[in-house]
């Protein structure tokens, strides 16, 4: 079994700062983990806690592309790789240590968390679909939709 197959679509390392101060609920339970408290897309139920570790967060296999092997995703190691960091420079902004070195990874890091979810890798995905399709029919070809086949995703690999 793969050890990277399930993805965090919002890094544990962001999400742990919302986990819920549930200390009177553990000592009822020597087995609960505090989480954090969500509720469904439309606000139309209630709110319930769940792990950082918990389905809703993750996905299988989400960034990992079909050259990928299933320990080695490119993306999931690159994006592994900016979290390490997130801690270090989350304290030296609570610390208000601001520096250009700061600044730059925090927005950085922002940006990245904007671009590595689901709606708008999809949304965007969608929209290259779309153009191979349109390129094919001009051409005459399947050329342009097997170009633009996870056409998003490897994008990602300009980051790394």
């Amino acid at each position: 079994m793969a050890k990277k197959k399930g993805q965090h679509l919002v890094p544990a390392c962001y999400l742990n700062s919302f986990v819920a101060d549930a200390s009177q609920l553990n000592n009822d339970n020597p087995r609960f983990q505090p989480g954090i408290y969500v509720n469904s897309n439309l606000l139309d139920a209630g709110w319930k806690m769940k792990g950082v570790n918990h389905d809703d967060f993750k996905r299988s296999y989400f960034y990992t592309l079909p050259e990928d092997e299933p320990d080695n995703p490119s993306i999931e190691n690159f994006l592994c790789g900016v979290e390490q960091s997130y801690r270090k420079n989350l304290t030296k902004l609570q610390n208000e240590e601001l520096d250009n070195q700061l600044i730059s990874f925090i927005s950085y890091f922002m940006t990245i968390q904007y671009i590595r979810v689901e709606k708008f890798i999809d949304n965007n995905q969608a929209s290259w679909d779309q153009i191979g399709e349109w390129c094919d029919a001009f051409s005459g070809s399947n050329t342009y939709s097997s170009l633009f086949n996870n056409f998003v995703k490897n994008k990602y690999r300009l980051l790394i």
